[in-house]
């Protein structure tokens, strides 16, 4: 094909891929604004919120993980193995490029500090997940391509290593408190991601995916568990979001501190992804499809809502979190349609 005929093809293929987006977007914006208006009105108790937190991290979302992972096809499992150094990389970079933009900017200690945590450190669990099972409703070439399973376990396979970083390092950087707690390493979640590796390479899931079997029944009903993450992963998060609090003073400062964020983590780390693709990704074997569609979401998120908890927690540095929260998670509904078209359309 000719260039002009490339850029016709591609030309009307954004095209095609346009509403679809839109209206996958729409659903996320629509239950994280839910959960944000329930939150903000008080329609609903704060109890209500805070459980439903615990809910989704103590049993919805391991399950979730682990039936995933669980039904995943074994040979997946293998070459799960970059995500683990995925999280390493996308991280440190996240903050190698961080630095010297935050160096330019007139922070200096706690406030550089946590510059450079909400730009190395993204919401890399919830947001992926939803991503991976939302789009799949309106565009179905995106579960053809892509699947929904794997995609979930190699996202597994990257928090695996990106939780005990974000509150060690991540923590270290936006509070400046040294230490690092069990409870944050081995957590419901991660168990579930390590319950679903070594059922599937055991083989302990084959009686659990065996619909003649008594035990596959009792999986189908905890699976069903899992299944409510999506919805209320995405509530929970609207909540999450009316819970910060905006203070008036310095704003000027604050405009900055999100801008610089913004800048790293829609454009710097978008840039050396689809860096990385043109000059080598593409060309190894083993990175397959949906190898590529998971590292695209990584590479392609708003911080770690959970950055602000530790900043509430220590007293410091909340201001210019929660204001580049909400300015960053305002800029991804906005910027992330035209991001899901790009990689459609090139990839």
């Amino acid at each position: 094909m000719t260039p002009s005929q490339i850029s016709v093809r591609n030309g009307k293929l954004m095209q095609s891929l346009f509403v679809p987006i839109v209206y996958t977007t729409l659903q996320l914006i629509t239950m994280m604004a839910a959960g944000f208006i329930a939150k903000r009105l008080r329609l609903l108790p704060a109890e209500f919120f805070s459980s439903i937190s615990t809910f989704l991290v103590r049993l919805a979302l391991p399950v979730y993980l682990f039936t995933k992972i669980l039904e995943s096809d074994p040979s997946v499992l293998t070459s799960s193995w970059i995500f683990p150094l995925a999280a390493v990389l996308v991280s440190g970079a996240g903050i190698l490029l961080a630095a010297p933009i935050f160096a330019l900017l007139p922070f200096e200690g706690k406030e550089r500090r946590a510059g450079i945590a909400m730009s190395a450190f993204g919401n890399s669990a919830y947001l992926p997940l939803a991503m991976i099972e939302l789009f799949p409703l309106t565009l179905p070439m995106v579960a053809e391509r892509f699947g929904t399973s794997a995609p979930a376990l190699y996202v597994g396979s990257f928090v695996l290593i990106f939780s005990p970083l974000l509150w060690s390092l991540g923590n270290y950087l936006i509070t400046a408190q040294r230490g690092f707690s069990l409870r944050h390493l081995i957590n419901p979640p991660l168990v579930g991601i390590i319950l679903g590796f070594v059922g599937v390479a055991t083989g302990a899931s084959e009686p659990l995916l065996n619909e003649q079997l008594l035990v596959h029944h009792l999986y189908a009903g905890l699976r069903q568990i899992g299944l409510t993450t999506l919805p209320l992963i995405l509530f929970s998060l609207g909540g999450m979001i009316a819970d910060i609090e905006l203070h008036p003073d310095n704003r000027p400062a604050m405009m900055r501190m999100a801008l610089g964020v913004a800048m790293v983590r829609f454009l710097l780390l978008p840039l050396l992804f689809w860096g990385a693709f043109f000059l080598f990704l593409r060309d190894i074997p083993m990175i397959t499809d949906t190898h590529m569609w998971v590292l695209f979401l990584e590479t392609h998120l708003p911080p770690a809502t959970n950055l602000s908890v530790m900043v509430n927690r220590a007293g410091i540095n909340r201001s210019y979190t929660a204001f580049t929260l909400l300015i960053t998670y305002l800029g991804y509904v906005l910027i992330f349609p035209f991001f899901m078209m790009l990689f459609l359309t090139l990839y």
